[in-house]
């Protein structure tokens, strides 16, 4: 079993503050990357949770 949503959205979140305060365009761009495969994670546990009930 994955992580949870809740801690699927606040890695999301950290990834997103990460790259905003970067400069360094490559960095961001893996921060931007890691942010959208925990917002997937996010979702694809909110759907999971969502078919069991």
């Amino acid at each position: 079993m994955g992580p949870s949503s809740e801690a699927a959205w606040k890695k999301a979140a950290a990834c997103d503050a990460h790259a905003k305060v970067t400069e360094d365009e490559r960095l961001r761009a893996k921060f931007e990357r890691l942010r959208d495969s925990w917002i997937r994670i996010a979702n694809d546990a909110e759907a999971a949770s969502a078919a069991r009930k």
